[in-house]
Parts: structure tokens; sequence; C-alpha cells
């Protein structure tokens, strides 16, 4: 997601580790969001790689958003697509999957379903091996 660029960075951090808090879940930022301002590939791909699923929030057009959208995307790993209503959209492969969120209770509500549908996918595929 923007960082810099975006006046609501910080809120949108904080919805977003409290959500997944909420359905046992640990959220993890690139490491520029966390003020650090470096990037490094490899780490960037395992983390990608052990992750349940990827939010990519396309808003405000940033390039980076769409460099790391190509390395989820490369990788296979399934991508939530966001942006904030108004963001015109640059790239094809998703984009019918993507949802425009016109605020924060927006996204919040959101990103409830896809935790609360992530969790149940999760425990329903733990009982079927179960079985």
């Amino acid at each position: 997601m923007p960082v810099r660029s975006d006046t609501s960075a910080t809120a949108k951090r904080l919805l977003i580790e409290q959500l997944a808090d909420r359905y046992g879940l640990s959220a993890k930022f690139s490491e520029y969001a966390n003020n650090k301002f470096s990037f490094d590939l490899g780490k960037f791909k395992e983390e990608l790689i052990s992750a349940c699923f990827v939010l990519v929030d396309l808003s405000l057009e940033r390039p980076s958003c769409y460099y790391e959208l190509g390395v989820v995307e490369a990788l296979g790993r399934p991508v939530e697509l966001v942006a904030a209503e108004g963001t015109p959209i640059h790239q094809s492969a998703g984009r019918a999957q993507l949802t425009h969120y016109k605020d924060l209770g927006a996204l919040s509500d959101l990103l409830n379903r896809r935790l609360r549908a992530t969790v149940t996918a999760a425990a329903s595929s733990v009982d079927v091996q179960k079985s």
C-alpha cells in the first residue's frame, strides 16, 4: 500500500493489524512501510510464500505497489486487490477482482469479510485433512 504519499497509511495499517489479530493472524508489511525504506526482494518473496493471502492497495497509483503486485502474481499467491474510489487502475491482471472502497469503514468491512472467509476456509481444510 502507499505509505509516505498516503495520509491515511497509519490508520490503514492499524486497521489491518487489528483485524488480523481478531482472526488470530499476523499482518506483515514491507520494510519501507516500517519507515526503514529498504526493500529486500528475497525476504519479500519468503514472506509472500508463507502468506495465506496478500492485500494490495493500489490507491494513489504508486509504481512500487504495482511492482509488488507483479511479484505476488508471479508467485501465484492469493491476492485481495483494493483501491480508494476514483483511483485509476493501470494493470490488467486481476482488474475484475479489484474492490474500490470509499473510506476506512468500507475498507474495514471488506477486510473483515475476506479474513472471515480465509479463516473459515483454512479451518475447513484442516477438518477435511483429519477425515
